[in-house]
């Protein structure tokens, strides 16, 4: 019988999945027995030993890159029944066991976990949320299965783009665009009633030194776990 907690990785496209399995084979080395380590991807991969799963599906959402990460983040709870998961980027990386142990810890009070965007971006096309609540960064966030419904607002707004004044314009102008999931997420988390915990910037390092974080979400990392 599979574990009810899982390590997350969601990655199409050969640079992001071999990414992914640096950040397995390190991992795995100190995972609890516990904790499932799965790969969400579009494609059969060539070394899937360091998971204790591949999930393969169809990619529909090519013009639309971080809509197959949510969905990843829908179905590792309502098609494959796991309680707490935490989700990485290809290159986020855990560093100690004991972060593992820590956020999911977290997560018997909290619905979902995740720290702020490094600059603090505020959604500025969104006057509903003050500036006060900026956007979270979502390369890392780990979360309950309480949270299905939000998440596929989240997947909703990002698709549609509800949150721009002019879609085609601002897409056409190519401005700020890259992380409006980061934009729809902040959004529907602030119209939530989920228990929010913003974790401590070393559970998410965005720095290019390590400075002995428990999560290194920065592509220096592999730097060091190729050693």
């Amino acid at each position: 019988m599979k574990n009810k907690n899982c390590i997350l990785f969601s990655a199409y496209g050969d640079r992001f999945i071999n990414e992914s399995i640096l950040c397995a084979n390190y991992i795995s080395k100190f995972k609890p027995k516990n904790v499932d380590l799965i790969l969400h991807t579009d494609k059969k991969v060539k070394d899937p030993h360091s998971f204790d799963e591949v999930l393969v599906y169809k990619n529909t959402f090519t013009k639309k890159r971080f809509s197959f990460r949510i969905d990843a983040l829908i179905k590792i709870i309502t098609e494959h029944g796991y309680e707490k998961v935490l989700h990485l980027d290809s290159d986020a990386c855990i560093m100690k066991d004991r972060a593992i142990n820590e956020i999911f810890k977290l997560l018997d009070n909290f619905d979902i976990a995740v720290a702020h965007a490094p600059c603090r971006t505020q959604g500025k096309r969104n006057k509903e949320v003050p500036n006060s609540f900026p956007e979270f960064n979502c390369g890392v966030i780990s979360f309950t299965n309480n949270v299905v419904e939000v998440f596929r607002r989240w997947q909703e707004i990002y698709i549609n783009d509800f949150l721009l004044d002019n879609p085609e314009e601002t897409l056409r102008s190519g401005s700020s665009i890259y992380h409006l999931d980061q934009t729809a997420f902040r959004h529907v988390v602030y119209f939530s009633d989920l228990r929010i915990a913003t974790l401590p910037p070393e559970y998410n390092n965005r720095e290019v030194d390590e400075n002995n974080c428990l999560i290194w979400h920065n592509r220096k990392v592999f730097q060091l776990i190729k050693k």
